[in-house]
């Protein structure tokens, strides 16, 4: 993993406990952002997830040479030896800061009472929350035992309590990281005197989901005669590509099309890339609130129409802020 920058302590080293349980690959993302920022200045981090993409993506080459460690929790196991699991590794580990990605309470509800014993800070990390679950289980009461909760986006639910902060999306690369887009689109197998638009199409839900997105880079492939379409996906799937960070490489991509997913919808706005998408219904996020309506696409006709309107745009992508760092900061001050 090539480092932001030589490592520098701005205080004594910590060691940071993230709780980044979830089955989309969001929550293992965004901690590993975070991590990023931290290693490089000084911080240990551990990790755990049960995310079901850590079977396809190569993450541990980010990891490697670094301070940060992953305990992978199966994500098929059932309730009981989760919490189990996740005991274990909380109860039996020493560390300095607890941060807890998206849900207060954990997947399980198994945070509250171990929260008990942990007399260190708590951190939450707080995108979207889907309001009947916020209601449900009285989480403006549950947050009450953090000490910081930081808001990654404008629709968090508890960007108004008293301690929270807000923070430009995460990302897991800073500007001057990503690869120049003559290098990008060499590695998606294009010359570099090739300036056609490269349009990406991205699928990472359930096999419908990513049946529909492979399908619509077959139909674009066929349409857009002018335009290389590949269709990239970190799961178990058919597909032209299969890359993962995507971000590493987006600068070489001229449109991007997929869901409104945290990542993919910040990324592409970070770094000023065409998005459009067509959002999916989940149970703890609305896809539909995060994205604008130039973003979404009800079919292909549209989808096709909104690509040609910005076919021949040129974007001078400018530098970015990376909220993982500023989250970074506010996190290791916390006394």
């Amino acid at each position: 993993m090539r480092l932001l920058k030589p490592v520098m302590l701005s205080q004594h080293s910590q060691k940071w406990m993230v709780y980044a349980l979830g089955g989309g690959l969001g929550h293992f993302q965004r901690s590993l952002s975070l991590a990023r920022a931290a290693t490089q200045f000084g911080h240990q981090i551990h990790i755990i997830s049960n995310s079901r993409f850590l079977d396809f993506i190569p993450w541990k080459k980010e990891i490697e040479t670094s301070g940060i460690k992953v305990t992978v929790i199966p994500y098929n196991i059932d309730r009981i030896k989760t919490i189990c699991r996740v005991r274990e590794t909380l109860m039996n580990d020493n560390y300095d800061r607890l941060i807890v990605d998206i849900f207060p309470r954990g997947i399980a509800g198994e945070l509250p009472e171990l929260m008990e014993d942990l007399k260190i800070p708590k951190i939450l990390v707080s995108r979207f929350l889907n309001p009947v679950y916020v209601k449900k289980f009285n989480l403006q009461n549950e947050i009450k035992r953090y000490q910081l909760i930081i808001s990654i986006e404008k629709i968090a639910p508890f960007i108004d309590t008293r301690f929270s902060k807000m923070t430009e999306p995460w990302l897991l690369f800073n500007d001057n990281e990503l690869y120049s887009r003559e290098k990008a689109r060499i590695h998606f197998g294009l010359s570099p005197k090739n300036d056609n638009p490269l349009i990406m199409v991205c699928g990472t839900g359930n096999k419908e989901e990513l049946n529909f997105f492979s399908g619509l880079a077959d139909e674009l492939n066929h349409k857009l005669k002018n335009s290389k379409v590949l269709f990239n996906t970190p799961l178990n799937h058919p597909g032209q590509k299969n890359i993962w960070p995507l971000l590493k490489f987006i600068n070489g991509v001229d449109v991007v099309i997929g869901t409104g997913g945290y990542n993919l919808v910040h990324e592409s706005r970070l770094t000023e890339t065409q998005l459009f998408a067509f959002p999916q219904k989940r149970l703890y996020d609305n896809q539909f609130l995060r994205l604008t309506p130039d973003e979404c696409c009800k079919g292909l006709e549209e989808l096709i129409y909104k690509i040609e309107k910005t076919r021949f745009k040129k974007v001078k992508r400018s530098a970015y802020e990376n909220g993982a760092v500023s989250a970074m900061k506010m996190i290791e001050k916390l006394q």
